[in-house]
């Protein structure tokens, strides 16, 4: 297991635990084992979709993260809220964007050959960096968060 695995998995472990004692739940948003970085929190109350997350991580001491620009087209699509994780080197530490955030980012990351945002702490505006998971998850739903609230 690569280290950017062992650090999703850690991140996606603490999500379950945390989220048993918020209210909610993480589910897969897509019914593909190897496929684990994008996911859904549901309140476990209602059943209702709090937000869509796409995780990343970076292991380098310059971290790069790299999105897929079909992942952000096929939120923007959707009427649901999303958002992004960019971890660095831990499943603890890293930036939250939220939808608004990355619609406003989109102009400053270069688009690869490959259809990949390159996401760097210099091309990255106004995010949300967090480092424990509690704030993480704090961050997600206020985010979130119906604007009547």
């Amino acid at each position: 297991m690569t280290d950017s695995q062992r650090i999703l998995n850690e991140f996606i472990s603490n999500i379950k635990q945390i989220g048993e004692k918020k209210g909610f739940y993480y589910e897969p948003r897509i019914a593909i084992p190897t496929i684990k970085n994008i996911f859904n929190l549901t309140q476990r109350e209602n059943r209702a979709l709090i937000c869509t997350i796409s995780t990343h991580v970076s292991t380098g001491e310059k971290p790069l993260w790299g999105i897929m620009k079909n992942t952000i087209d096929e939120f923007q699509q959707e009427k649901m809220n999303w958002g992004i994780v960019l971890l660095h080197k831990t499943s603890e530490s890293g930036y939250l964007l939220s939808s608004t955030d990355v619609i406003n980012n989109l102009r400053y990351w270069p688009l690869s050959s490959k259809a990949q945002y390159l996401v760097t702490l210099n091309n990255l505006i106004n995010c949300k960096k967090f480092y424990s998971i509690n704030v993480c998850i704090d961050l997600l739903i206020q985010i979130n968060r119906p604007k009547n609230d």
